[in-house]
């Protein structure tokens, strides 16, 4: 459920409160067409920066993008639960953010991994790499029986590669993916 907190804010700020938790979170509204999310303690650190947000650097967007989300790393993706996982946990290791973008017509999902360094980057490269080739080959969940035998062969168009610090995948999404989406659910996810 969203709130908002103060009409007269310069920047409306809705608070998410889920009842089945004890965990809140914030969603700035910017000009644009722009919203950040924050939880915990980046609400108040948001909060403040964008009751004065002179001399700070406007959030940078993707303008081509029909929709675009960043993820803090720190906050988001270094938790347990992916420093665990064998496909993610190594992606997570000196990541500080993910950004992923969708693009117009046939451009498909842009996801950009930025990193503390280059070294990091160029090894993440590599292991993307491998990921993505082993997802294709196997299929994983989506291969049973019950899914009608569809298979993830279709990452093998992914184009990876790394500029400085970012690892950048560009990846077509099948038509068939898309008309998939209202029936898929979690268990869906090899991760």
């Amino acid at each position: 459920m969203l709130r908002l907190l103060d009409p007269r804010a310069k920047v409306p700020e809705y608070e998410w409160i889920d009842r089945q938790s004890t965990g809140t979170g914030s969603v700035f509204v910017l000009p644009d067409r722009t919203w950040v999310g924050a939880i915990g303690e980046a609400r108040g650190r948001a909060r403040q920066a964008f009751s004065a947000p002179f001399g700070r650097p406007a959030p940078k967007v993707d303008a081509d993008a029909l929709a675009s989300v960043r993820f803090d790393a720190a906050a988001f993706l270094q938790t347990p639960r992916f420093a665990r996982s064998p496909i993610v946990g190594p992606l997570t290791r000196k990541l500080r953010a993910l950004t992923l973008a969708l693009k117009p017509g046939k451009g498909g999902v842009v996801a950009t991994l930025q990193y503390e360094d280059e070294d990091a980057a160029a090894w993440a490269e590599m292991h993307v790499k491998r990921v993505l080739e082993e997802l294709s080959q196997s299929g994983g969940p989506l291969r049973e029986p019950r899914r009608g035998g569809t298979s993830l062969e279709w990452l093998k168009t992914a184009q990876v590669g790394h500029e400085n610090n970012a690892v950048i995948v560009k990846l077509a999404v099948p038509a068939r993916l898309l008309e998939d989406l209202p029936s898929a659910s979690g268990n869906d996810l090899p991760l």
